[in-house]
């Protein structure tokens, strides 16, 4: 079974970003750590009570890069779970009351509250139709109504120049397949409900900086990462394996130049034995950075200004 795993995006600001996600969406910071191929720069994860996979969503501060000139062949938003329809109408208001512009719209009949983060990544909110893995576990613990949590990941959202050759390549790689289909959009979705939402666009590719979706992760059930690794390959595309302490991941860019990351079963929670409230409060190292922490903890802008 595939499931999406997180979501990771460069972000303007440590300050802004915070606020936005902790305060105005109410979701939990589950992770303070480091970018692991460039440690002088954050990384923060968010997500519900155990940074459950398909509740994850990542960033690393880019405040010292330019800002991404938006175009093509990009991942170009994602979208949460609410419970209903007046969740919908709870987050119109509340948005408003944090000065956030919103728009409702409505996708392939689904009704849908669309918005933007602090550093201009497109979300939104939609109603559930399906049963919810049940490890989510939402965050309780603001100021948010109970009945209208955040739920958890809805639907990635790429853009492309070729829809075909994206969606051709899900369905091969990971087995995708698609549920609704016209002639900009098509919906392509697997058995664990991991949903994308592949828009065609054309014109120039989109040039990264802050306010960029770097890439989905994906969840597979296999962990044989030798194979998968040559599978990939086998079609074409160049792949890279990290271990990340958390979990090893498979990175590769596929059709359009999607950037996309396998992580294997096992990774189902980030600390599922860490659930207490000073959970994401202090600077976690992997093992092999500890040796720089006093390093790092002076380059990196302290945590006390910006949580």
């Amino acid at each position: 079974m595939v499931r999406h795993h997180h979501i990771s995006s460069f972000t303007h600001d440590l300050k802004e970003n915070n606020q936005f996600y902790t305060e105005v969406l109410g979701m939990r910071r589950v992770k303070i750590t480091v970018n692991q191929n460039l440690p002088e720069m954050y990384h923060i994860f968010y997500g519900d009570t155990a940074g459950s996979a398909g509740n994850d969503f990542t960033f690393f501060d880019y405040s010292q890069y330019p800002k991404r000139e938006k175009g093509t062949n990009a991942i170009s938003g994602y979208g949460f779970f609410v419970n209903s329809e007046s969740s919908l109408d709870y987050w119109e208001e509340r948005l408003n009351s944090f000065k956030v512009s919103s728009q409702r719209e409505v996708f392939f009949g689904q009704n849908r509250l669309v918005f933007e983060d602090a550093s201009g990544i497109k979300l939104w909110f939609e109603v559930k139709t399906e049963d919810l893995p049940e490890y989510w576990e939402p965050w309780y613990e603001n100021d948010v109504p109970r009945e209208h949590v955040i739920l958890g990941m809805s639907a990635a959202e790429v853009t492309v120049r070729d829809v075909q050759t994206f969606v051709d390549m899900m369905a091969d790689l990971f087995d995708y397949y698609v549920v609704e289909s016209n002639d900009t959009a098509s919906v392509i979705t697997t058995s664990g409900q991991a949903t994308i939402n592949v828009h065609q666009q054309d014109g120039r590719i989109e040039k990264a900086g802050q306010g960029t979706i770097h890439h989905i992760a994906i969840q597979i059930e296999d962990d044989n990462f030798d194979r998968i690794k040559s599978e990939i390959e086998a079609k074409g595309y160049k792949t890279i394996i990290h271990d990340r302490h958390f979990f090893d991941s498979l990175y590769f860019r596929g059709e359009n130049s999607i950037m996309l990351e396998i992580v294997a079963s096992g990774a189902i929670s980030l600390n599922p034995e860490e659930k207490s409230t000073d959970y994401g409060q202090e600077l976690e190292l992997p093992p092999k950075f500890e040796p720089r922490r006093k390093e790092l903890e002076q380059i990196l802008t302290p945590i006390e200004d910006w949580i």
